[in-house]
């Protein structure tokens, strides 16, 4: 479901038991069961705690931003929740590796629905029919919002034969990093073919054209509804100077997507 959905609502649950840690992830994720305060269904979680290595308030928001905005494009990526970590939870895993992690991370969190039943897509592996056109917006969603992290190396993609899902993007839009930034965002710089060579899916959709139509259609649905929205559920504590900043960036790739478009093509060729 779109953000922009008026029945939408950002899912907040509650931390009830703590089953597993996914010791690849620099933030040390841990797989949560937990309830949600208006359904009151209990739901398996991927959490990324806040008091991992990297999730500080603005990588917290940038990883829901991300995940909105792949929401609003179509593409697939792992529904987004917000769990909260009581001091009584913390405390039911002291003495554990993973206790530490957790009593600083009292509070909100940003987590994920987990989907069993996904794996991580093979570098060698070619791309399905069904596969190609979700790749081809998941690369040029990577362009859009810098998101450099989606590497051979680290693919933060699964699949299931059919369908491509994406997550982990709290190190997305990077140009907010940036010492100077490209201020014609929408025309992309010899500095960028570095980042844009490592992306994982660059190499599979080589050579085949690209649905320009589809992909400037999705472009446009990044209108003010959807930014007041996207900052609407954004918890307060997360929302910093960051976002105006974001939404201006990529507001003005929106505004020349004609530019943008063709800017990325020639790394197809």
């Amino acid at each position: 479901m779109l953000i922009t959905d008026p029945s939408y609502t950002l899912p907040r649950l509650i931390a009830l038991r703590y089953d597993n840690t996914f010791t690849n992830g620099a933030n040390q994720p841990g797989l949560v069961a937990a309830r949600d305060q208006q359904t009151r269904q209990l739901i398996d979680c991927v959490v990324k705690f806040r008091g991992g290595e990297r999730m500080t308030p603005e990588a917290c928001a940038r990883e829901l931003l991300a995940a909105f905005i792949a929401k609003e494009w179509g593409i697939r990526v792992v529904e987004p929740v917000l769990v909260d970590i009581l001091p009584e939870f913390s405390e039911l895993e002291r003495g554990k590796a993973h206790y530490q992690l957790l009593a600083k991370s009292i509070g909100l969190n940003v987590g994920s629905v987990y989907i069993p039943g996904y794996d991580t897509i093979p570098v060698h592996q070619p791309l399905s029919a069904v596969e190609l056109p979700q790749a081809q917006h998941i690369f040029v969603f990577d362009v859009f919002i810098q998101n450099a992290d989606r590497r051979v190396e680290k693919p933060n993609l699964m699949g299931n034969g059919q369908e491509l899902v994406i997550y982990d993007h709290e190190l997305a839009f990077s140009f907010i990093q940036a010492l100077f930034k490209n201020k014609t965002p929408y025309q992309l710089r010899e500095q960028d073919r570095v980042w844009i060579e490592n992306l994982f899916l660059l190499a599979k959709i080589k050579r085949f054209p690209l649905p320009e139509l589809a992909i400037k259609q999705a472009l446009d649905r990044l209108d003010n509804k959807f930014w007041d929205r996207a900052f609407e559920l954004i918890p307060p504590e997360w929302r910093t100077d960051q976002l105006p900043e974001i939404r201006s960036f990529l507001t003005q790739i929106v505004n020349n997507s004609d530019l943008f478009v063709q800017s990325v093509k020639p790394f197809l060729v």
